[in-house]
């Protein structure tokens, strides 16, 4: 019985290490679907935001486009609540800003969630086009995120423009 157990956890622990050598450079990401929310793991998140294992000093993102990005898990009750929210901004955003999922417990975004030192859910991510990303934690209400994609990732200038008036205030 202890052979048998123990042939069996061999041939489990090679295959695990087979299939965690993935080359990402070969794996197919799925196409991003507009006016949707798309589930992105790392591998879509190195090809769709940002190449960290290329680029590790510096976030640039590669969109042509501002994005949303979602961490989330499948069992966090906030998440599950912000996600019909955000399936509706991406239709009435469409074309102007890209949502996309990340799966915290995914295998593939294990290691995206320890680099943005991921330990709230929801947090979000918002990537302007030539700014740095942005960040908020917690199930945000619809007005709340109208009012960061209006400002911060549409029209950053509106929200400068803001704050000088309340400085002068």
């Amino acid at each position: 019985m202890k052979k048998i157990f123990l042939i069996i956890s061999v041939c489990l622990l090679s295959a695990i290490s087979v299939f965690a050598q993935v080359d990402s450079a070969k794996v197919k990401v799925a196409p991003l679907v507009k006016g949707s929310v798309n589930h992105i793991d790392g591998f879509g998140f190195r090809e769709y935001i940002w190449d960290y294992n290329k680029n590790p000093e510096s976030i640039t993102y590669k969109g042509k486009l501002p994005c949303i990005v979602d961490f989330y898990t499948v069992w966090c009750g906030p998440c599950r609540r912000l996600a019909p929210v955000l399936e509706e901004l991406a239709k009435e955003y469409e074309g102007k800003v890209i949502f996309y999922k990340v799966n915290t417990e995914d295998a593939n975004s294990v290691e995206l969630s320890r680099i943005f030192n991921i330990h709230s859910i929801p947090t979000m991510f918002y990537f302007p086009l030539k700014e740095y990303p942005r960040i908020s934690q917690g199930a945000l209400d619809k007005e709340t995120l109208k009012n960061i994609i209006d400002t911060i990732l549409l029209n950053p200038q509106k929200k400068e423009s803001k704050d000088s008036k309340e400085q002068e205030k």
